[in-house]
């Protein structure tokens, strides 16, 4: 599991690379897009965001980065739940079962349902829900006082984004506030919150001109980075099931992963599938950083 998960990562780079050394002459910002596309295809929509926030991308570029993606990822798993077990099983082993069944949907909703107020102790939730923002909002501040430090400008969103990762994964190491309830469903709020907002302020005249380029781009760092990894994965002997689910994991995150494991009817793949969905979460940004670094202009 591990290893396929790697080799998603490899291969989102890879794919990456190999899109900007096409498109370099098309797309202005293509550098920009390279690291958000890595982000998104080894961790999931909030690295797209962080990366491209972090690289100041143009808002036209940061919704059909999203819109493509959201297009292109409902055609492939839409191949996950129907067809992926038989196609990859006609050139990679079977997956051989090593423990009893799990429930997926007791697990499914200990991990991603609030349960805010589903109990009599919902109001002390609600207050360990609080003071996780407010753990945030003192990332943020860190990470707003290092780039100072570190630049002399409060207004380096690269540290500030690496700085907010980097304290977040510290703080998952915090048992208590690993285990707040809800903390998942206020960052998806945010990110809605910070959509609408950058919606409002779109070029539509630049979005369109801008489109075709854009989609194609997308479309081509998402299937080479897919073809990579299950070629990745013939070469290393790695099962059909494992292959399909950290692929989920590095294209969808975790949200997907149960659905997904469902299709393929292979339980024991779900907690392995959340913890890489989990990991991409962590290291979607540094990758992406790096990625747009590495390819950006000199």
């Amino acid at each position: 599991m591990v290893l396929s998960f790697v080799l998603v990562c490899i291969s989102a780079i890879v794919a990456s690379i190999v899109s900007s050394l096409v498109f370099k002459g098309f797309i202005p910002e293509y550098w920009k897009l390279a690291g958000m596309l890595v982000g998104v295809y080894t961790g999931g929509t909030p690295n797209l965001v962080a990366v491209g926030m972090g690289l100041d991308v143009s808002e036209s570029t940061l919704i059909l980065a999203n819109t493509s993606d959201a297009i292109l990822g409902g055609i492939y798993f839409l191949i996950l739940i129907s067809v992926a077990k038989r196609l990859a099983g006609l050139f990679l082993p079977p997956y051989k079962q090593k423990s009893a069944e799990v429930e997926t949907e007791d697990i499914q909703e200990r991990l991603f349902t609030a349960e805010l107020f589903l109990s009599s102790n919902g109001r002390g939730k609600l207050y360990r829900m609080i003071a996780a923002f407010f753990i945030s909002m003192g990332i943020l501040v860190i990470g707003a006082g290092i780039s100072y430090i570190t630049t002399g400008s409060f207004t380096s969103v690269v540290v500030i984004m690496l700085t907010i990762t980097t304290l977040g994964i510290a703080c998952s190491f915090v048992g208590k506030i690993r285990n707040i309830k809800g903390t998942y469903e206020i960052g998806q709020y945010l990110i809605f919150v910070f959509s609408l907002a950058i919606g409002t302020t779109v070029n539509f005249t630049e979005l369109i001109n801008a489109s075709n380029k854009i989609f194609l781009f997308t479309t081509m760092v998402m299937w080479m980075a897919i073809i990579i990894h299950f070629i990745l994965a013939a070469i290393f002997r790695i099962d059909t099931d494992t292959a399909i689910i950290t692929s989920t994991a590095g294209i969808f995150g975790p949200p997907f992963i149960a659905p997904v494991v469902n299709a393929i009817k292979n339980k024991e793949m779900l907690v392995p599938g959340f913890t890489c969905g989990l990991v991409g979460y962590a290291v979607g940004n540094y990758l992406g950083f790096l990625t747009s670094y590495l390819v950006m202009p000199r």
